[in-house]
């Protein structure tokens, strides 16, 4: 079978997860349909080394520090060959037919510029893996608890409440970043990831530029992937809350009215306080990681330039080394 796509897996201390992504796709890369790229981000648990003693036949480009989801995808560019590129996390498991489903999807919809499976968590229940791009609405109904109870998302042009996924290809405006195969020519149209976002919100970004590039996004419930979840964030819940609040405040910057922007920024201002002070009653000691990252939170959107000062992790002597095994 002809090469078709690159896979393109970005890690950090993934060492307990990314035996089990890369044997999911053994079959697969038989077959021929791929390469797979693997970026590590710095990481201190010697995931690379694992990679290329036990896979000989993933190609691994290590960092000298964690620029983070979208910066690691950004190195692995210049190395895609195929006409897509599938964008899979180290904590994902590849179902049977999965990427070759998704690259038949983007052949026979020649308008799709991205497409992303379906999701299921490790009790093999689907989970809902595309959202609303965020706006004041969402922004406010997700900061007063609202998505949990209403999860308000939208399929083609319809606003809707939906809690588990369509068992049919819909449209959609932005998939969940876990596992994203994108046209290739696409993702030139963009530029590749916004590396300011530098953990969530990133893929909701690049979507919305497909769309504004005349791309459109979808969702397909026959290909399938295990998504485990947090195999990153977990190792440093302070910082992922903490990045998650202030992402959400880059991408209403850079993607509404400055009003939009600074009036949902003091809304999140007020949740995580309140937040902050439930966590706190409720659970002082087993909440301590997360009530650090609400404070981390706090001193962001109050301090505008604070996460990226001292939260966000910093380049080495301000240099980025790319180094290809």
């Amino acid at each position: 079978m002809k090469q078709r796509l690159t896979l393109v897996i970005v890690t950090y201390n993934s060492s307990e997860v990314i035996a089990e992504c890369l044997d999911s796709l053994i079959d697969s890369f038989k077959s021929g349909l791929f390469k797979v790229v693997l970026v590590d981000n710095a990481s201190s648990d010697a995931t690379a080394d694992l990679v290329k003693e036990n896979y000989p036949w993933v190609e691994v480009i290590r960092s000298d520090y964690n620029g983070g989801f979208g910066a690691g995808n950004n190195l692995a560019l210049e190395h895609l060959e195929g006409d897509y590129c599938f964008f899979v996390n180290p904590d994902v498991r590849v179902g049977d037919e999965c990427c070759q489903k998704l690259v038949r999807f983007l052949d026979d919809h020649p308008e799709a510029g991205c497409v992303g499976p379906a999701v299921t968590d490790e009790r093999g229940h689907r989970i809902l893996s595309y959202h609303a791009y965020t706006n004041l609405l969402t922004s406010i109904w997700s900061a007063a608890g609202l998505q949990r109870i209403l999860p308000l998302n939208r399929t083609g042009d319809r606003w809707e409440i939906r809690r588990r996924p369509p068992f049919e290809p819909v449209e959609v405006d932005r998939l969940l970043g876990a596992a994203m195969m994108m046209r290739r020519r696409a993702l030139e149209d963009t530029g590749g990831f916004d590396e300011r976002f530098f953990l969530f919100s990133e893929e909701e970004d690049i979507c919305l530029r497909l769309k504004q590039a005349g791309w459109r996004i979808y969702y397909h419930p026959g290909p399938q992937i295990v998504h485990r979840g947090a195999a990153s964030t977990d190792q440093n819940l302070p910082m992922a809350v903490a990045a998650a609040d202030w992402s959400r405040y880059l991408f209403m910057k850079k993607h509404h009215s400055r009003l939009s922007a600074e009036v949902s920024r003091f809304i999140w201002i007020a949740a995580v306080f309140l937040r902050l002070l439930l966590v706190h009653l409720m659970s002082p000691l087993k909440g301590m990681p997360r009530a650090e990252g609400y404070l981390l939170s706090l001193r962001s959107l109050l301090k505008p330039g604070y996460f990226e000062r001292a939260v966000r992790p910093q380049r080495r002597n301000d240099l980025q080394t790319r180094v290809v095994d």
